[in-house]
């Protein structure tokens, strides 16, 4: 109190509390309310600056900050999360996410196309090619086949897989690019080497998950009531393939691929996950 009608108040951390004010009789004259909070402008005037595109509202809730509004990815969601978890951490102390709560919106979710080509090949002639089977499954984790070299050319694996000569081919290139798979699976279907069990177009929200199944369901008894009555379940066989994209920015996509392969078989099936980051258009 600096004089007899001057008073500070001064706030040591965020936090609320109240004050009262008396006179010299002993009658309140004054009840306030206060609230402390942390000073957010410095800190929505960095978001406005390092994120151009997006509209940012800081706010403070106690010791904690909420963002709302909408980014224009996700990439910059999680920047903006970043961002506001070091502003709200004292110096020399870790960082905690959870004084942080980010309830930012991706601006007009963008949708993402994969194209999916299920083939069956013969591992022999997939040898020959240059394609490394195993590499399938230690490549970043993902179970899909990974060309590497192609020491024996197209022309001559064709030639002594099927007997067919180079210009029964058609006019597929015969010595594409190693890692072409595309072209390789055109001209392997050509002869008959290659056969094409699916080719389907996935499209997903980004976040979200699409599946794609290229088989069928058998129908398994899985249990029975005490009326007799047999529970019938059916289990999907075949090659199954789910995947969930993220987009990241404009050209970058992170992509989670979950595939299945199964038959009709007292064994079980194989089951393989992993997250690759693509550019758009990339193929896997």
């Amino acid at each position: 109190m600096r004089t007899a009608r001057r008073v500070y108040l001064l706030g040591n951390k965020t936090g609320q509390t109240n004050a009262f004010f008396f006179d010299a009789a002993g009658h309140q004259i004054l009840a306030l309310d206060i609230q402390v909070e942390r000073d957010v402008a410095s800190l929505t005037g960095m978001m406005h600056s390092n994120f151009p595109g997006s509209e940012i509202k800081v706010t403070a809730m106690n010791d904690n900050l909420v963002l709302t509004g909408s980014v224009a990815s996700a990439q910059d969601a999680t920047r903006a999360q970043d961002l506001a978890m070091r502003f709200a951490t004292d110096a020399g102390k870790t960082a905690d996410p959870t004084k942080v709560v980010n309830m930012l919106k991706v601006k007009g979710r963008e949708q993402v196309l994969i194209k999916v080509r299920v083939s069956e090949i013969q591992r022999n002639i997939a040898k020959q090619l240059g394609i490394n089977l195993n590499s399938a499954f230690s490549a970043a984790g993902v179970p899909i086949i990974a060309a590497t070299s192609n020491p024996f050319g197209l022309g001559q694996v064709l030639s002594a897989a099927s007997g067919a000569q180079i210009g029964s081919i058609g006019n597929n290139p015969l010595a594409p690019a190693p890692n072409n798979i595309q072209g390789i699976l055109n001209a392997l279907d050509q002869v008959g080497l290659d056969h094409t069990l699916a080719e389907p177009n996935l499209t997903a929200v980004s976040g979200e998950t699409a599946k794609f199944l290229a088989g069928g369901e058998f129908p398994v008894p899985v249990s029975r009531d005490l009326y007799g009555n047999v529970t019938i379940e059916f289990k999907q066989f075949g090659v199954s393939l789910a995947f969930t994209p993220v987009v990241l920015s404009e050209n970058r996509i992170s992509l989670q691929v979950s595939t299945e392969v199964s038959e009709l078989t007292n064994e079980g099936a194989f089951i393989q996950s992993a997250t690759q980051t693509v550019q758009n258009g990339q193929t896997v």
